[in-house]
């Protein structure tokens, strides 16, 4: 994880493992889900519905080059905050 200052983006590293195939379709998509310790818009300073940049990695190579990430800003403060994460074409299990 990096952090540089406030008002730019930090860049955090997720390891995901599908349980099960994601397949790609014009609707799939998935999200992550932040607790309420995290400021709403998650200290991006972007609006609910904006693009936040995201790469997929495998084995130090990017992957997916249509990936994209969109947040998600709950109106009540103390839901949720998430990532809607389309653009992937499949993700094997175990993956």
């Amino acid at each position: 994880m990096g952090h540089t200052s406030l008002n730019e983006l930090n860049f955090v590293k997720i390891d995901f493992n599908a349980p099960e195939i994601l397949n790609a379709n014009s609707s799939t998509g998935f999200y992550l889900e932040f607790p309420s310790i995290f400021s709403s818009d998650l200290g991006t300073g972007l609006v609910s519905g904006n693009s936040i940049p995201c790469e997929a990695e495998s084995g130090g190579a990017s992957v997916f080059p249509n990936l994209r990430c969109t947040l998600f800003i709950p109106t009540n403060p103390k839901n949720l905050r998430r990532i809607y994460i389309t653009g992937f074409d499949s993700i094997p299990s175990g993956t």
